[in-house]
């Protein structure tokens, strides 16, 4: 079973850091009791070896010299072992517990922004994961070139971009980084799709480098629509 999310710690549009915690889950805290737990076994366990340890070297010593028994010196030295094994599993059990801690809290992969949250507290973790998050300091856009005027894109040409919505104002600029080699079939480009020539039925994906002055006011506008001119 998932777990739950216990809590989210940033919000839509909130710039991150790699390594920033970003959501706790359900399993957090009762593993951590877990990870205390753990470590005051073994700090136990080195305690009772260091004792253990010293009078076995002792009774080795005396059992040598015939002043003790050699049942002294074996059972001394059979709790040591016992004492080694127990420590070899306790920070076994530990190292697995700190890998399910790892998974336990939703770290950024990544330097970037939180594009929408998924999952809220109280929900369990879904397939579609709990936030979308995305690098936004060097912002991209996707156009569908319609086949006939695939002649007129160039790697490195500068392209004017509008919003078709109006989700951004004015025009902002940027230049053709790649082009796709495979002719796809046309996604609807208008809003009368029938006034498309069939000539046109096919397009190129043709991938825009958008200018880093205009980053701060395209950031937050993942998924707009747009129109490209070149």
């Amino acid at each position: 079973m998932q777990p739950l999310v216990a809590s989210i710690n940033v919000a839509e549009g909130e710039s991150i850091v790699k390594g920033q915690v970003l959501a706790v889950f359900d399993t957090f805290e009762r593993l951590k009791t877990q990870e205390l737990s753990a470590l005051e076994l073994i700090a136990s366990l080195q305690d009772q070896l260091r004792i253990v340890a010293y009078e076995a070297g002792r009774y080795r010593v005396l059992a040598s010299e015939g002043a003790a028994p050699a049942s002294e010196r074996n059972q001394r030295e059979l709790t040591l072992l016992e004492l080694n094994s127990k420590l070899v599993e306790a920070r076994a059990e530990l190292r697995r517990i700190k890998e399910d801690k790892r998974y336990s809290v939703l770290v950024s992969p990544i330097n970037g922004t939180v594009l929408k949250i998924l999952s809220n507290p109280g929900e369990r973790v879904m397939p579609y994961g709990v936030m979308k998050v995305g690098r936004t300091d060097s912002m991209g856009a996707v156009v569908q070139v319609y086949e006939s005027y695939i002649g007129r894109a160039n790697l490195n040409r500068a392209v004017k971009i509008r919003s078709e919505n109006g989700s951004f104002p004015g025009t902002i600029t940027g230049r053709i980084i790649h082009i796709a080699s495979i002719v796809g079939e046309r996604q609807k480009l208008s809003l009368d799709p029938a006034s498309d020539s069939d000539k046109e039925s096919r397009t190129f994906a043709v991938e825009i480098a958008i200018d880093p002055t205009f980053n701060r006011q395209v950031r937050n506008l993942i998924g707009a629509k747009i129109v490209a001119r070149f």
